[in-house]
C-alpha cells in the first residue's frame, strides 16, 4: 500500500525496477521506472595515480558506518594490513587496528572524494543483503570520481555498467581468503601500473559521463 501510494518511482538498480514494474503492473497501475541515484558531482581534484604507484605508496581505502557490523573478522584483520585505512565514525569501528584507522571524515562532498584521491585506491563492499540483491552503493562512484581504482565486488550491476574499468574480487570468500584477494589486486597494480591508470581514467569518465550528480 505504501509502494502504491507515490506518484512515480526512481531507482538506479535493476532488480528494484523489476519489482516496482512487477507490483504498479499487478496493482492495475503500471507505470514508468525513473533512472536515477543520489550520486556524488564531478571533482576538480585527482588521484596522482603515477606517483602513488611509483612510491609504493597506495592505501586502500574503505568508509562506512558499519551500522550493520558486517564483517567484523574481515576488517580487524585487513586493518592489521600495511597500507590500508577504514574511515568512519570512531564507535563504528572499535575492534580495528588502530594502525589501519583513517579516522571521520566529514560528508561534505569533498573529504571523502579528497582521502580517495590521496590514497589511490578506493574498496567497494556491500552489505550481505545489498549484494544478494545486486543493490550497489556510492561508494563507486565517490571512489571513481577523483580518477581513483576502484576495487568493487563482483555484481552484475558494476559489471554491465563499469565493465573492465575496475578491480573485482568474490565478496562471498571466507575472511582470511578476501583479505588475501583484495591484497593481491594491489599487487597486481603495481605490477602493471599503466593498466590500472588506463581503468582508472575509463572508469571516471563512466562517472562523469552517466553517473554525476549533474547528469
Amino acid at each position: 500500500n505504501n509502494i502504491l501510494s507515490y506518484d512515480g518511482y526512481l531507482t538506479i538498480s535493476d532488480t528494484l525496477d523489476r519489482f516496482l514494474r512487477d507490483v504498479s503492473y499487478g496493482a492495475g497501475r503500471p507505470r514508468p521506472i525513473g533512472f536515477y541515484y543520489n550520486t556524488c558531482q564531478r571533482q576538480d581534484i585527482s588521484a596522482d595515480l603515477r606517483s602513488l604507484i611509483g612510491r609504493r605508496a597506495l592505501r586502500i581505502t574503505y568508509f562506512g558506518t558499519n551500522w550493520d557490523k558486517r564483517r567484523q573478522v574481515f576488517f580487524r584483520i585487513l586493518s592489521a594490513s600495511e597500507g590500508v585505512e577504514i574511515c568512519g565514525p570512531e564507535h563504528s569501528w572499535p575492534d580495528i587496528s588502530r594502525n589501519g584507522y583513517g579516522g571521520p571524515v566529514d560528508f561534505d562532498g569533498e573529504s571523502v572524494q579528497g582521502r580517495y584521491a590521496a590514497n589511490g585506491i578506493g574498496l567497494c563492499l556491500l552489505s550481505n543483503l545489498h549484494f544478494r540483491d545486486n543493490i550497489v552503493s556510492n561508494r563507486i562512484f565517490e571512489v571513481t570520481s577523483v580518477g581513483a581504482i576502484a576495487l568493487c565486488c563482483d555484481i552484475p550491476w558494476i559489471r554491465e555498467h563499469f565493465g573492465d574499468s575496475v578491480y573485482y574480487f568474490d565478496q562471498s570468500l571466507n575472511d582470511r581468503a578476501l583479505r588475501r584477494a583484495i591484497l593481491k589486486l594491489r599487487d597486481i597494480i603495481y605490477s602493471n601500473p599503466t593498466a590500472a591508470i588506463e581503468k582508472a581514467r575509463r572508469a571516471r569518465e563512466i562517472f562523469e559521463t552517466n553517473f554525476a550528480a549533474e547528469v
